[in-house]
């Protein structure tokens, strides 16, 4: 049975969100309000741990994507890779995307990266509890006449 438009919808709003925290974050919020780096890595490793499950959910429910992959690949592996990208653009381009003016460097990049981990970590915690439901839900059929 396919997944039907609710699914679609919220994988579309999932995707949103998490750029629209990442656009905000370096164009006001990480200049303007303190920790709102650290909020902003929280949400993104949440989001993209439940947009990787929810996309590999058949993975997810035999057990080949563990809870441990699942962190190590939508939490730990983005953060570092976003590290990698605002410090590369600091340098390079002087564009000063490394977050919190309230901590310095490397404090922000070893924070930034446990955050995200930890943001990756609770969504676990969500989806071992909710995702059954979130399933069941995206395998319903579409109500009468329509196509989805």
């Amino acid at each position: 049975k396919s997944l039907n438009r609710i699914f679609l919808t919220e994988i579309e709003l999932l995707i949103f969100i998490g750029i629209m925290l990442a656009v905000l974050g370096e164009n006001f919020l990480y200049s303007s309000i303190p920790f709102s780096d650290s909020v902003v890595h929280f949400l993104n490793g949440m989001l993209l741990t439940i947009l990787i499950v929810s996309l590999s959910y058949k993975r997810w429910l035999d057990g080949r994507f563990s809870p441990l992959r699942t962190i190590l690949l939508a939490g730990l592996l983005p953060a570092i890779v976003n590290e990698v990208y605002e410090f590369s653009a600091d340098q390079l381009f002087g564009l000063h995307l490394w977050g919190d003016w309230l901590k310095p460097l490397w404090t922000d990049t070893i924070s930034d990266v446990l955050i995200q981990t930890s943001g990756s970590i609770i969504a676990i915690m969500i989806l071992k509890k909710f995702f059954h439901i979130w399933l069941k839900r995206w395998k319903k059929a579409p109500p009468d006449g329509d196509t989805s």
